[in-house]
Order: C-alpha cells, then structure tokens, then sequence
C-alpha cells in the first residue's frame, strides 16, 4: 500500500522543465551536417524522489536538467544524418532516454519518464538546398521525357518512310507485271474526284474523259490505231 501510494504521489507531482517555445519544450542547435542547421525541440517528462523534492526542484528545472538534455541529445544526434533524425525519431528519442538515464545516476536523482523529439526544423540555407534540388529534379525528369518522346518520333519517322518505301516497290512491281494496274488506279483518283466535288457547293462540269483522266480517250485511241479489216475487199481503212 505504501509503495502504492508513492507511486500515486510521483504521478501527480510530475513536472516538465521549461523552454523557449513553451512550459514543455527546449529548442536547441543539436547538429550541422555540410551547412545544415538542425534545430531540435525535445520534450523531457522526469520525476524526483520524494525526498529530494523540495530541495532540487527549483535548481532542476532552471539549470540541471535543461543542460543535461541538450547536452545528450547534441550528442545522440551528431550521429545520424539529416534524413535517419527524420524517419528514425523514435529511435532517437530511445538513445536520448539511455543516455540521460546513464547521466542522471552518476550525479542527480532523477526519476525520467520520457523523452520525446516534438519537433525538427532545418536551416534556411538547407531548406532551399533541399528544394533546389527537387527542381533539378524534375527538370532532369522532363528532359529526360523530350528525350524519350524526340527518340520515338524518329522511329516512328523511320517506320512511315519504309511503309512508303515498301508501298512505291509494290505499285512499282504490280505496274511492271499488269500495265492494268495503271487504269485501276486511275479509274480509283476518278472516284475519289467525283465524291470530292460531289460534297461540294461549287457546280462543277466535266465531260466522262476529263473526270476518268482520259480513260475513254486513250481507249478510243487504242481502237482506232488498231488496223480495220474489210470482210469483202479487205481494204484497210
């Protein structure tokens, strides 16, 4: 019952020591890594025997316990870097505890709770360092995508022009092969001329040659250079 009861008289008598951002805080410069400033506010929750209350609470609060915290935590700090005391605060907090826990037995009776890292801010200089290099980032992610995007397009250049290519040889060929490939294709640009002025509002005349590129024409030529034979005389007209 009576260890009970201290225990209850320690809990409430709990105090937190004084900071310059509030009753709770101390913020302090506990590192510089290649020009970055670390600022650290650190919450330490700490209890004293009762029988040395009355004598040390006004000296811990003002002056031992202030300087031992800042003094551990520069310490514990000093060895991570800027990025490890953001994503292992925890961490942190952990060694901070083991390293005042080590301190206060040496030389002060003091009953610590906890210690909490509630707050990190880094330098001007690192912070703009930081973003500067979040923009050279993006613009190396940018150019790296005009890149990319420039080197698809000439294949995609290089793709086309050996479609046409391809497709001038196979004309070429079909030519070389059926001399009607060459009507076929004419009598195709006459179709497609007829649908184009057909949507048209403009009234346009043209005679059977004209809008089949002479196919009649050159048929009609072809009929009449061809020799005429008489059945009953066999004269040649």
């Amino acid at each position: 019952m009576e260890k009970g009861k201290a225990a209850m008289e320690n809990m409430k008598n709990m105090k937190m020591p004084p900071g310059s951002k509030g009753p709770a805080a101390a913020l302090v410069k506990v590192a510089v890594f290649t020009g970055a400033a670390i600022y650290g506010a650190y919450l330490s929750i700490y209890n004293v025997p009762p029988g040395h209350r009355a004598v040390v609470y006004s000296h811990y609060d003002d002056k031992v316990l202030p300087s031992i915290v800042n003094e551990v935590a520069k310490q514990v700090v000093a060895q991570f870097t800027a990025a490890e005391l953001i994503f292992q605060r925890d961490h942190v907090s952990r060694l901070i505890i083991e390293n005042l826990q080590k301190r206060r037995a040496d030389r002060f009776a003091i009953m610590l709770e906890d210690v909490s890292i509630i707050h990190l801010t880094f330098g001007a200089e690192y912070t703009a360092a930081i973003e500067a290099k979040q923009v050279a980032q993006q613009d190396a992610e940018r150019a790296r995508f005009i890149v990319e995007r420039a080197i698809q397009e000439k294949k995609s250049t290089v793709i086309r022009a050996l479609g046409v290519s391809k497709s001038a040889e196979l004309v070429g060929e079909a030519i070389k092969n059926n001399p009607a490939f060459v009507q076929l294709r004419r009598l195709d640009a006459a179709k497609e001329i007829a649908t184009v002025i057909s949507r048209s509002a403009n009234k346009v005349y043209l005679n059977s040659d004209s809008l089949l590129l002479n196919i009649l024409h050159d048929t009609a030529q072809s009929y009449v250079s061809a020799p005429i034979c008489s059945a009953g005389r066999g004269n040649v007209y």
